[in-house]
């Protein structure tokens, strides 16, 4: 599904309605009614370029590129050569609807200035004549090897695209057409249980910088941060300062200086620091953590919540690597989900089998346990004073009875089964459903 292509700013041409981020090729040129000029490769940014020209925007004459690539239209740029081309008149009207810049910066020979739409589309003034607008889906500034990049300014979702807490590594690299870095090291320490990923020649800001992922064992993704080996401590802090106010915590010596805002955001606490490395090397660390209420949660979910450590979605390697009880049957049934079958499982301080259904396409949707004996009516009346009467019930069979609460305040599906045939309780917990 192509997502909406919206009006870049008040007053721009409307010859761009109808076009979508994602279309191909035949479906821009039957939409567009500009004059086709060409259509190029550029082969080292795996792009196709559309060019027209005899345009105009803003009542300024220009050109206009495409740009397509396999996930279809991510960019357009306006080139004006026109005399009547303004870049102080455009950086007012850009700065009235968007607001302060996200950035200004420069590449190699141009100064350049980056807003953000609401649906963190980007636009990019040059001042040698142009306008750049990328869709929230591709990385225009580091395609293009510009210097700067997307403000560290915001949470998760927009810094590193789309990523998010608790994340696995293999969900990351999943995430390619949001998150194509080139992995340039790893390294796991076993005391704190942390494995980290780092990432070299990574924009930010106006330098150039190494990006690394924090894994922690339990948590999944909760941290990441950039490295940058330049004086930008003092900038950085400031910039941070303006924008969060006096930090939570510093600490300073003769060696080392750290800023911290445990509140930054609902979503990330922040973390500056001013260090040497081990080979003498000043470098400042930018650095955003998972907040207090996301370890909370999940600290929660590991030890009361009955899909254990196990995380709605996650692939069959994924649980495998995860579980640590004993796998004892794999097999795929009728419905066509894979079910995983663990013994020395306990459930409420009894000996159970746990049953895993992953499907295909959501990846774990079920966590069951099986115990044997008639446990079905504590269960019961535990989780009707939990979440009301069941949504679907039948209990007046003598041979099986069960009940579905549809919706808890876990976000989940509960069911509850006894069967005298073989005398075993059912209880099972489900993602809850779209």
């Amino acid at each position: 599904m192509h997502q909406e292509l919206t009006q870049p700013y008040k007053g721009s041409e409307p010859y761009l309605n109808g076009l979508n981020w994602g279309m191909s090729i035949d479906e821009v040129k039957q939409l567009h009614p500009g004059i086709l000029e060409d259509i190029t490769d550029d082969d080292e940014l795996s792009l196709k370029i559309i060019q027209y020209t005899g345009l105009t925007y803003n009542d300024i004459s220009c050109d206009v590129g495409l740009m397509i690539n396999e996930l279809g239209l991510c960019a357009y740029v306006y080139s004006f050569s026109d005399d009547s081309f303004s870049y102080e008149a455009l950086y007012d009207e850009l700065t009235e609807q968007f607001g302060r810049p996200l950035r200004e910066g420069y590449n190699y020979t141009d100064k350049i200035v980056v807003w953000n739409t609401d649906d963190f589309s980007k636009i990019i003034l040059m001042e040698n004549g142009g306008i750049c607008f990328s869709s929230p889906y591709y990385d225009v500034l580091t395609a293009y090897e510009m210097v700067i990049t997307d403000s560290p300014r915001r949470d998760l979702y927009s810094s590193i695209y789309k990523l998010t807490w608790g994340m696995t590594y293999d969900e990351v690299i999943e995430a390619d057409s949001v998150f194509n870095y080139s992995l340039d090291e790893q390294w796991t320490n076993d005391e704190s249980k942390y494995t980290y990923y780092s990432y070299k020649n990574v924009a930010f800001s106006d330098y150039s910088a190494t990006l690394r992922l924090d894994f922690n064992e339990n948590y999944g993704l909760d941290g990441y941060g950039f490295i940058i080996y330049e004086d930008v401590f003092d900038k950085l802090y400031k910039e941070a300062e303006q924008l969060y106010g006096a930090p939570d915590d510093e600490k300073s010596d003769s060696s080392f200086h750290s800023v911290q805002w445990y509140d930054a955001d609902a979503n990330f606490q922040l973390y500056i620091s001013d260090s040497t490395s081990g080979d003498g090397k000043k470098y400042v660390y930018y650095g955003y953590w998972a907040p207090d209420s996301f370890y909370d949660t999940a600290s929660q979910t590991a030890s009361d919540n009955p899909i254990r450590n196990l995380r709605w979605g996650m692939t069959i390697d994924e649980i495998k690597q995860s579980e640590t009880a004993s796998l004892v049957d794999e097999k795929v049934t009728e419905s066509g989900n894979t079910e995983l079958s663990y013994s020395g499982v306990t459930f409420r301080e009894l000996p159970a089998e746990l049953v895993l259904s992953i499907s295909d396409t959501k990846g774990l949707e079920g966590v069951n346990y099986r115990m044997k004996g008639d446990m079905f009516r504590t269960y019961y009346d535990e989780l009707c004073s939990l979440y009301g009467a069941p949504d679907t019930e039948s209990i007046d069979d003598s041979s099986y009875i069960y009940a579905w609460w549809y919706s808890t305040e876990n976000n989940c599906q509960i069911y509850i089964s006894y069967s005298v045939n073989d005398d075993k309780t059912h209880y099972g917990i489900w993602a809850e459903q779209e």
